[in-house]
Order: C-alpha cells, then structure tokens, then sequence
C-alpha cells in the first residue's frame, strides 16, 4: 500500500462495493474502496482502504476488508446489545426500588391506620393485621392471627353471613357488625368495608377487610337524635308557632308546628299542603305593607320582622309577630327561611288600651289635655286653610272643693262622670270636650262663625249644670266658669293650641271674678294683665333675693277689761303687716301680690322672712304695755304655711334665735284655712300650743267654722272681720251685723277667748264694740299701718319716752 501519508480530502461517490478514482489537490490518482458496515439491518458506517499507488484493489483486498466490516458489524451490535442490558437493569433496580418503597409505604399506613386493617383467608381467618384491628379484638397481633373474625363478632353467623356476601359479589360495603372484645364487658360496634384480593397468578387469594369503630359516632347520633326530640318537643309545646318555608318552589312551607291549630284553627298538615293559605287568611288591609316587606327581605336576604293580622278559620282577627331569619349551608348559600309567629293579639289590645288612656281621663273617659290640643292643632291648621274659625272653652266647676270636703271624693268623682256626660250632650258631633284635670274642662268649638255662637254652647251648658245632680242619697247644685277664646281663620297672628287655651282660661278666671256661674270671652287686655301678673311673679322672686319687703305694724288696743278694771286704752301689741317696697312702683300692696305669692309657693320663703324679722322686732319692744302683760306680736300664717311640714319647726328655731317669749308672739290663721281640714289644724295647733305661742282666728264669722271643732281648737282670740264691724255704730246700722259681732263676743266668753275687733275706723264703732264687750281692737281709728321708726315714735308719746307708758288713745286717732 506503499507509505501512509497524510489524508487527504478524498470524494468517494458510493459505498455499494465499486470502486472509484478520486483525485487529491496535488491531481495524483489514488485508489480507494469502501464496504458499509450494518447492523440489525441498518447502516451504521463504513469501512474504507486507499492507497495512492493508483493501481486497483484486488478482490481478496475487497473481501478482506468486509471481513472486517462484518466483524466491526457484530462487535457494534454486542455492544449495543450490552448497553441495552445494562438499561433493563438498571430500570429494573429502580422498579424494584420504587416496589419496596411503595410497600414500606403502604405497610405504614398499614400499621398506623386507625381503623381496624386486616387480611383474611377466604375462610375469614386472621393473616396479618394492624395494631388498631388487635386493639378493636383488645388483643395481641400475635393472637388475633390465630383467630378468624367471626370468633370475635357477638353473632358469629351474621359475620360468616358477611365473608359469604364478600366471597360472592366480591366486596362489601359499611357492613354492620358488633365485635366482642376479648375480656371486656361491652362489645364495639363497627362498619365493615371488604374486598377480594388475587395472588401474582389472578387467584383469588383472600378478603382485604377494613373495620371502622362507630362507637362514638352513635354515641353522637343518639344525642343528636336526643336534641331533636327535644328541640322538637320543646318547639311543639311553646306557644310558638315555628315554620320552615322554602326559597324555591314557590315559597311553599315544608313544616310547621302544631300550635297553628291553636293559633288560627288550621291543621299542621292542611297548613303545609295548601301553599296559598297564608295569602289567603291575611288580613286584606295588611296585605299590602306585609308582600312589600316580604318580597323586600327576600331579595335582600335580611331577617323578615313585621306584626300583621291573620284571619282564622272561625273568622277572628289575630294578630301575630312573625320573625323570620335564612338559614345557610357551610358555603353560605340560602338553604331556607325559618321563623316563629308569636300570638301578640292580647298585648295590641293592651297597646289600643294604654294608647286610650295616655289620651283619655281614667274616670270619665273623656280625651285629656294631649288629645284635646292634639285636636285643637289639627282644627286650627285646618281652618287656617280653610278661613273658618275655632273655639275653645275653659270651664271650671265653682265651689267643687265643698262638695268633695262635705261629701267625699267617691261622691265628687260622681259628679266629675255626671258633669262630662251632661257637657257632651250639649255638644255638636265632631266638637270635642276634655277633661284638663281635676274640676276643670274644656270644649273645641269647630266652624263657628264668631263669639255669638261659642256664647250660646256656654249657656247651654250653665242650663244643663243648673239641673241637681243626685249623688249619694243627697241633691248636689253646681254651676261652672266659662272663658271663651277664638281662633282661626287666616290671620297672621292666630294663636296656636296652647295659646288659645291659656286665653280660654284667662277668659274664665275673668268669669269668676265677676261672680262665678258665668262666661267670659277673651279679649286682649286680659293678656296684658296676664304679662303684668307674669312680670309681677319674676320682680316677687327677685324681691325675695334683694330683700325689697318691709314690716310695718298696726297696734292692738285694749278697749275694756284691763287688768286694773279699767276701761282700756292702752297697746297691747301690734299685728306685722308686709309691705314691698318695689324699686321702680314703690310700695306695693299686699293684696297685689299675695295672691301671687300664695299660688307660686313664694309665700314661704316671704312668711319665714316676718316671722323671723317681726319675732326680732317684738324682742325689742319687749317692757312697753300695760304691766304683767307681755307686749304681744302679732303675724299672719298663709294657707301654704300653716300646710308647710316645716312650720312648727321654723316656730321653734325663730323663738330660739331671737329670745322672744312664746306667749309674746300671737299666730293668726283665717277661719277658711283653719277648716279646710279641721283634724289636721287641731293636729298642728296643738304642737304650736306646746311652744307656749298664742293662737288667732283671723276673719272670724266669713267663714263655716264647726263649734264642735271650735271649742277643741286651743285658740286665745277670735278676729272679727271687718266686713262686720264697718256696719255697726252710725245712724242705719246693720242689725244683723250687729247681731253677728255680738253673737261672735258672745261665743268667745263662753269658750273662755278674748275677741279682737278689726277696721275700727270711728267713734261711734269704739263705743259700740265697747258696749258689747270686744276686748281689743284695731282700725285706722287708732293708727294706720306704721313702719318701723314711726311704730317706735308712737309708742314713745304713748307711754311716755322713759318708762314707756302714758295715756291711752281712746280720744282718737293719731
């Protein structure tokens, strides 16, 4: 072949055994031949020999080289044939490997599996078995393999019963089985899942068993049953109507209990077959209100709360509260309403009744104040729209106090019922009367054309209060104040409910002014006193705060029977009258603002302010007078004080603080406050006595003092009022009056009290109050009311500036 060089590039057309001169770059001719080399019938390369000699190859040359070619040929098939080994083997290790792993996995949770694991031969014995099947036998594993498992059932022939099922259809299902544990009193009961497995050869080799303890699940469905039962029992006997409805299909209702009998008078059955029923039975005026609400809270899915009226089968009215909720599942979607429906038909009508009494009076049954304006503000609304006019009435029954004091409240309530129902008979349909409380009423007056027609209602009424009301066994005449306001129309300035009730009652104090048994109608300058009377109220609370009132005193004159028997003549004290000095009208008179005082409570306070400043005064005065009498104070006691808890107390401290003896301070108390209730006065007079203090009935004889009562009071002196004394003593003279005072002095010797005579104011009344014996008396005759400094003057020239007595004053006024 000659000297190996280097190669090269060398084209060679074929491989099909020719041959084939190719040239080199040097363009010398070389010789070249070429055999594939295959295997599995595929080329997988060639074999080729060259020589640069030119010459050919000889056939033995030719086949020597695929000598070769078939030798690399079988060397490179058992080459791959080796490497293919070596991958079978090594997929087979892994196999093997994935195998093992997997049944190291599966006998894990073979063994750690709490459910009972087991391998039975077809026969139903044990062949292998978990920890937790040996626990369910209480059994080593050891010796559960020599068992078989109907020798651990408590009826072995259900459990052979089970291995048949198994060997028959080829598996089982939670198959029920109670299992007898070995040396335990009670057995287990289980679930039994089981399948036939096969061998390597796909025979069958034996029963795969799986045994569940249901011990505690049934423990828990029979409390879950428990519960039922009683949630069950307890829905159906609470006067409760519970229900289910569904949302779908049609809003029918799936249960509902069986109290709907009892509510409404409708089977539980009937109630649940008929889907129409609820529709059917609500109440036509609710019907609208309660499908708006119900479809509302099924679209919104909010809880369904409404009271409506259904119609029972026997055709009553029942109200029901019916409250709804939806019930979901775990993923929040509606699965139904559930609700209860709560009789309510007794507490509506509580409701109607309270919401009747809230508006109307407890004993006659008329509207009260609230309705009363509640109407009288629709009625002026309406008329202020419609240019008609109102009015309002205020009536107030005169002297009802006497009735209920002389015949008991029992009989006044009697007449409060016959007085309403004789005011409503005189009464329009669609006017109103109310009772405001207490004595007084009030009327609304609608359309009238004016005062005139307001009038008329008012005298219809005095006509029929002028008729006797018979009440227990006894004849009672009342008659009644009546204020008259309008209201209305389309003025600006109309006045508003309220408003036009407090002009009804000015109007009506106006009535009684003029003598009670009467009306008055509104005019506005009653609303300028009612200011003036308002401002009044604010200046007398002010006034207490700046001590703007002032005592002056009036003396008490002996007129007869001093203690040396002579004639009289000289002070033997003097009554604290009150005066308010005002800062812009000077002094105001205390019959201006008493009576102010008296219904705002002030009285009090301004009562305790004499009593102390009058007390402190007497103190001083103390020494002046006739000898071995004391120089006596006296101070006048309101309706509120004498009924003030504290008064005895006050007594008692202001004589305390200032050192006056008790028997220097003289209390007076008119007739009319002492019998208002004579128990209590008799009461409280006494516990005034035990401070040693004098007592004085003020304005004796306008009264209706009981002589029974009379003679127990512990009283010193009888006050005649001056409305008797002015009578006496001049050309004309009243005779009856003088027959009052001198049956009034009279009285007093024969009860053992001294009679002070008040507004002596002549000669000619001093002597004829002398010859009838009146011990004391006090006028302008004497002296009018003094201040303080003045008091003291004229005590001085009295009784002398040094020892303080003198000549009397019986030659006349100061």
């Amino acid at each position: 072949m000659g000297e190996r060089r280097a190669p090269h590039r060398q084209r060679l057309p074929g491989l099909d055994g020719t041959r084939d001169l190719a040239r080199g770059d040097e363009e010398r001719p070389t010789a070249a031949v070429a055999v594939p080399i295959k295997s599995a019938g595929e080329v997988a390369g060639v074999m080729a020999l060259a020589h640069e000699d030119g010459g050919a190859f000889g056939d033995e040359e030719v086949a020597l080289l695929q000598n070769f070619a078939d030798f690399a040929a079988v060397a490179l098939h058992n080459a791959r044939l080796y490497e293919a080994a070596e991958g079978e083997l090594a997929e087979r290790r892994r196999a093997e490997r994935e195998v093992l792993e997997l049944s190291r996995y599966n006998r894990n949770l073979f063994e750690v599996n709490l459910d009972g694991l087991a391998a039975l031969n077809l026969d139903g014995g044990f062949e292998d078995a978990n920890p937790a099947m040996a626990d369910l036998a209480n059994l080593s594993r050891s010796g559960l393999l020599g068992t078989d498992l109907p020798s651990l059932a408590v009826d072995p022939e259900a459990a052979r019963t089970a291995l048949g099922l198994v060997r028959e259809q080829g598996y089982l299902r939670d198959h029920p089985l109670e299992l007898e544990r070995r040396d335990a009193r009670v057995p287990r009961p289980v679930l039994m899942n089981a399948t036939l497995f096969r061998d390597g050869n796909g025979e069958v080799a034996g029963i795969l068993v799986s045994v569940r303890d249901i011990t505690e699940r049934l423990e828990a469905e029979k409390k879950l049953a428990g519960a039922e039962k009683e949630y069950r029992s307890l829905v159906e006997q609470i006067p409760v109507v519970t229900y289910t409805q569904e949302i779908e299909h049609g809003n029918g209702t799936s249960y509902v209990s069986p109290q709907i009998k009892t509510l409404l008078g409708f089977a539980p059955e009937e109630y649940v077959r008929n889907g129409e029923l609820w529709l059917a039975i609500l109440h036509p005026e609710d019907r609208e209100r309660v499908l708006a609400e119900d479809e509302r809270t099924d679209l919104s899915g909010e809880p369904f709360r409404m009271e409506y009226r259904l119609i029972s089968r026997d055709g009553r009215e029942v109200w029901v509260r019916d409250e709804a909720v939806i019930v979901r599942d775990e993923d929040g979607e509606p699965l139904h309403w559930r609700g209860v429906m709560l009789d309510v038909t007794e507490s509506k009508a509580l409701e109607r009744e309270l919401a009747h009494q809230a508006f109307h009076d407890s004993l006659t049954g008329l509207p009260n104040r609230a309705l009363f304006q509640n109407r009288l503000g629709h009625s002026l609304a309406r008329s202020g729209r419609e240019g008609s006019r109102v009015a309002a009435l205020f009536m107030d029954l005169d002297n009802f106090k006497v009735v209920n004091d002389s015949l008991g409240h029992e009989v006044g309530d009697e007449l409060l019922v016959s007085v309403a129902g004789r005011l409503t008979a005189c009464l329009r349909q669609g006017d109103t009367a109310a009772r405001l409380g207490g004595d007084e009423f009030a009327v609304l007056l609608e359309d009238v054309a004016g005062a005139d027609d307001a009038v008329v209602v008012a005298d219809r009424i005095a006509g029929a209060l002028s008729e006797p009301f018979t009440l227990g066994g006894s004849q009672v005449y009342v008659s009644a104040s009546v204020g008259v306001a309008l209201g209305g129309g389309a003025s600006e300035d109309a006045p508003g409910p309220e408003d036009l009730i407090r002009r009804a009652d000015l109007a009506m104090y106006g009535a009684k002014k003029k003598g009670k048994a009467g009306h008055q109608v509104f005019d506005p300058s009653m609303n300028a006193a009612a200011h003036a009377r308002l401002a009044l109220e604010n200046d007398l609370r002010r006034a207490v705060e700046r001590d703007e009132f002032k005592l002056f005193y009036q003396p008490k004159v002996r007129i007869s029977g001093g203690p040396s028997g002579a004639e009289g003549g000289g002070i033997q004290g003097v009554e604290a009258l009150i005066r308010w000095e005002h800062p812009e009208r000077g002094l105001v008179s205390p019959a201006e603002f008493v009576p102010v005082a008296e219904e705002t409570g002030l009285i009090v306070p301004i009562g305790r302010w004499v009593l102390e400043e009058a007390c402190r005064r007497a103190a001083g005065w103390q020494g002046v007078g006739e000898a071995g009498d004391p120089f006596v104070m006296g101070v006048n006691l309101s309706a509120r004080q004498f009924a003030d808890k504290g008064l005895v107390g006050d007594v008692a401290r202001v004589l305390r603080e200032t050192g006056l003896a008790p028997e220097a301070l003289d209390l007076e108390i008119t007739e009319s406050v002492v019998m208002d209730d004579a128990p209590a006065t008799a009461n409280i007079f006494r516990e005034l006595k035990d401070l040693g203090v004098r007592l004085s009935i003020d304005d004796f004889g306008t009264g209706y003092s009981s002589l029974a009562y009379l003679r127990r009071f512990p009283v010193d002196y009888l006050k005649v009022d001056r409305s008797f004394v002015g009578n006496i003593g001049r050309t004309g003279e009243s005779s009856e009056d003088v027959v009052i005072v001198g049956g009034i002095v009279s009285l007093a010797r024969d009860l053992g009290l001294r009679v002070v005579a008040e507004g002596v104011e002549t000669a000619e009344q001093l002597a004829r109050l002398r010859e009838m014996g009146s011990d004391l008396a006090q006028g302008f005759y004497f002296s009018r009311p003094l201040p303080e400094g003045a008091m003291d003057e004229l005590l001085r020239s009295s009784w002398g500036a040094e020892t303080g007595l003198g000549a009397n004053l019986s030659g006349g006024a100061p």
